[in-house]
Parts: C-alpha cells; structure tokens; sequence
C-alpha cells in the first residue's frame, strides 16, 4: 500500500463527517419562512388566544373579472363571468408564502406558495365583522381527481 492510499483510507471517514457537519450547518441555518400579504387589510390570525398582525403590503393581487353573458331570470339579473390574468402576484420566492385572497388562490392553484385567511372559521364581533381568523388555507387538487380525470378521457372505458 502506498502512503497516499493510507493516507487517502484515514482521512475518508473525516471527508464524510466534514460533509454532513456542513449539511447540519445549512439545515440549522434555514431561515423562517416569510408571509408577505397580499390583500387590502391586515389578516389577524388568532392563535391560542393571541393575535398575530400580518400587515397588508403595498401591492394587492388581484384576479381580472370579465363579464361574458348576462340573462334575467325570475327578474334577477345573473352575469356570467370569468376570472382571468392575475395582477400584482409575484413569482414563487424560496421560503416566502403569500397571503392573498381565496379567488387568487383559487385561479392559481397551482401555486403551493400562495395562502388564504381561514375566513369561513373566522372570529367575528356582534356585528358579523371578521376580527381574526384562526389560521391559513391553502388550495390543492382533491385526492384522486387526476385519476378520475384520466379514466374520463380513457379510450378502454369499462
């Protein structure tokens, strides 16, 4: 055995532990994920009997709505539209999540980044007046649903 392959055998194990002391050193120094809103009001989100104010920012995301077909039925007017290009919606940002509204999030679900207020579980004062909500809601495709899709379209249909 020459020295350099000695010497190459006693150092591997301290090559592995540099390796994953620095990988240890990086996951440790991971920063907390960032919330950055988006709506036009600060959300309150009530944890555990305290609130935690995440201030609006100077940009609101926004869906454009276009108006497509318009009838009356039974007197009522009902407008058919449709959500399309999304305004003021940054692109995804490693660690950073933005709060925007449920139709934002809705027309860009493919988004894991974006985040809505948990409105329908909200805390309201007397006068119905959403004052906090107890968390954040995040839109994902139903379990199974690009299965049921895909047997829709199947050829062999059974």
């Amino acid at each position: 055995m020459t020295e350099d392959s000695v010497f190459s055998k006693v150092l591997h194990p301290f090559r592995y532990l540099s390796r994953a002391l620095q990988k240890i050193k990086s996951l440790l120094k991971k920063e907390k994920p960032v919330l950055i809103n988006l709506t036009p009001h600060d959300v309150v989100i009530r944890q555990n009997g305290e609130d935690i104010v995440i201030p609006r920012s100077e940009k609101v995301a926004r869906v454009r709505e276009t108006e497509i077909h318009t009838e009356t039925i039974n007197g009522v007017q009902v407008t058919d539209i449709y959500y399309d290009k999304t305004l003021n919606l940054p692109e995804p940002k490693d660690n950073t999540y933005y709060i925007v509204s449920i139709v934002v999030a809705y027309a860009n679900c493919d988004r894991q980044d974006l985040v809505f207020p948990d409105g329908l579980n909200a805390y309201r004062d007397e006068k119905g007046q959403i004052e906090a909500v107890p968390g954040l809601r995040r839109v994902v495709e139903a379990p199974g649903a690009t299965e049921k899709i895909a047997r829709f379209f199947s050829l062999d249909k059974k």
